[in-house]
């Protein structure tokens, strides 16, 4: 029988389709769950107005549902590492992350922050990619 997700890491870039996996997060839980969004920025980067931008992302009705939400923004120089370490931290059961959608082969040569995160991470990785048009 599979496990059961009470808590869930989404982590997003902030672009159209890095936070496009925000909702799907939100989506999975049921009350009582919880859900930590993460922004990685560069060391010294602008935190405040990007901890106001994740805030933006919860969903009105997430705590009518009864879930448990709250956001991170997180200083480093290299994302995928960043957002493994917030999900051991925060104990999460699931990594949900946005894809650009670029094949496997153009992910790898680009070093897709999501791409390293499926390789890197000792949890299970849910990648959502954009929807086509």
């Amino acid at each position: 029988m599979g496990r059961c997700i009470s808590s869930l890491l989404a982590a997003t870039d902030l672009s159209t389709h890095g936070g496009h996996a925000v909702p799907h997060a939100f989506s999975m839980l049921t009350a009582g769950g919880a859900v930590r969004l993460v922004h990685v920025v560069e060391p010294r980067g602008r935190r405040e107005s990007q901890l106001t931008r994740l805030r933006g992302l919860i969903p009105a009705e997430a705590t009518r549902h009864g879930l448990d939400a709250d956001v991170e923004v997180i200083e480093s120089r290299d994302p995928a590492t960043a957002i493994c370490e917030a999900t051991d931290r925060f104990d999460a059961d699931l990594i949900c992350i946005g894809s650009h959608g670029h094949s496997s082969l153009l992910a790898a040569a680009m070093g897709s922050v999501a791409h390293a995160v499926v390789a890197r991470s000792s949890h299970p990785v849910l990648v959502i990619r954009p929807h086509s048009p």
